[in-house]
């Protein structure tokens, strides 16, 4: 009996209750006239963009021309100030907020710069006008910059996915058109810088006490822990560096690129160094010259020093490709048989067995660097008596690979099968790799063959 009592006092209770106000009436709906007024709204929110854009160009010709020419639209300035905070600000329509935000944000993306640094300067000015604030974790809408910094829009803006989407993809063309104008200035600066030295001094005489103007690319250099030798993320800058030598001094007289501001603060003090010093494997200790002098005169012997290296480099990587090319000649003509012969038909004899491709060593091996010319001149001999084994061995390895081939040199090996399994490694598996590469090449080729 209590379980009715309580059901009945529900529903009594239920029943004093106004359903009928507790819920607000429906829209009524014209689909004609919402049509025209959402027509209306774009259409207004379309010439708000417009205004925003025009009023912003203005406002840079205006600056361009003057102090005087801001003063005689002055006035005209100032009303147009006030109605782009009311319509970014206080405007009671939505889309007239978002329509002079993506104005205002695009005009901004869309400037032509000629430098990164150019380009975070104005990021950075849009945040501190209020224009964009650095992002959270859990902000929805984030502008990634190359940087690792973040920013997304202010909350009045009333931005969602789509005006998110076209300001990223903005951002990204900003970024890139500038990065693109900013190199292609670097690269005519850099040939510009070069034709202003002496055409016919080279690095071995300018080292040597010889006259004259002479220009380094200074490459960008990683930056290790000084105990771990392991990189630290960062790196030193790099660019070109004319500098000129009276025979007895070395001083910098232009530079381009990130160690432009460094050697200015080189050349303000006129610092200079000797040419002995250059070749040097540590940097000169003056004496009579405080701290900070020091410090400049260090830097531009590190810069030096590093443009010297990637010279010498080059020239030893030229060295190391011609014998390269000159052995491969050379074991070319000591070799008795061809590749189809010695791997197919199993012939005796010398032959110059190369890997097409780059070499890289199996996941597990001990050593992971690649290699690109690997070749060696193979010889096999027939065996003694007629029914043995033939023997494999390195008649000669190439000076730039004698490491690897090391422990198969001065050795006979016995072939034992096509898959060369008696041969000691890494030998067998060139061998076996080549094979594979030789037994393609003739299947492919006898294909090709049309049929008699």
């Amino acid at each position: 009996m209590s379980k009715m009592k309580d059901v009945g006092e529900g529903l009594s209770a239920l029943n004093s209750v106004d359903l009928h106000g507790r819920m607000p009436e429906l829209p009524q709906i014209n689909e004609e006239a919402l049509a025209k007024q959402v027509d209306a709204i774009r259409g207004h929110a379309i010439k708000v963009g417009e205004w925003v854009r025009n009023f912003l160009a203005q406002k840079i010709l205006l600056t361009g021309q003057g102090r005087e020419a801001l003063e005689a639209q002055a006035e005209a300035m100032q009303k147009g100030e006030e109605y782009l905070s009311h319509v970014l600000y206080k405007d009671k329509t939505p889309a007239f907020r978002r329509a002079a935000w993506m104005a205002l944000l695009q005009f901004h993306l869309e400037q032509v710069l000629t430098t990164r640094s150019q380009a975070w300067d104005l990021l950075h000015q849009l945040v501190d006008a209020g224009y964009l604030r650095e992002a959270k974790d859990g902000d929805a809408l984030v502008l990634r910059c190359n940087g690792g910094e973040r920013y997304t829009f202010p909350e009045v803006a009333g931005f969602g996915e789509p005006e998110g989407a076209i300001l990223e993809g903005g951002r990204n063309d900003f970024w890139e058109d500038t990065t693109n104008r900013e190199r292609a200035a670097l690269v005519e600066q850099t040939q510009d810088l070069f034709g202003k030295a002496d055409a016919g001094l080279n690095l071995h005489d300018f080292l040597g006490g010889k006259p004259g103007k002479y220009c380094f690319r200074i490459p960008a250099e990683e930056i290790l822990d000084k105990k771990t030798r392991i990189s630290t993320g960062k790196w030193r800058s790099g660019g070109t560096l004319l500098v000129e030598s009276d025979g007895k001094r070395v001083w910098p007289i232009e530079a381009i690129g990130g160690i432009q501001r460094g050697v200015g603060e080189v050349m303000s003090r006129k610092l200079f160094l000797f040419p002995s010093c250059l070749e040097r494997s540590a940097p000169p200790v003056p004496e009579r010259l405080d701290q900070e002098t020091v410090k400049k005169l260090h830097l531009l012997w590190w810069l030096l020093r590093r443009g010297i290296l990637r010279l010498q480099g080059q020239e030893q990587a030229e060295q190391d490709r011609a014998l390269v090319a000159e052995t491969r000649e050379r074991f070319g003509t000591m070799a008795t048989v061809s590749p189809q012969e010695f791997f197919l038909e199993k012939k005796p004899g010398i032959c110059l067995v190369q890997y097409e491709g780059t070499w890289t060593y199996p996941k597990n091996a001990e050593d992971d660097e690649e290699i690109q010319n690997l070749f060696v001149l193979v010889e096999r001999r027939s065996p003694e008596p007629d029914d043995g084994i033939p023997l494999i061995n390195i008649r000669e390895a190439p000076k730039h690979l004698a490491k690897f081939f090391a422990r198969c040199e001065d050795q006979d090996w016995p072939e034992e099968d096509e898959k060369f399994s008696g041969v000691g490694q890494p030998l067998q598996a060139v061998l076996k790799a080549v094979w594979g590469q030789v037994n393609k090449a003739c299947r492919i080729q006898t294909a090709a063959q049309p049929e008699s």
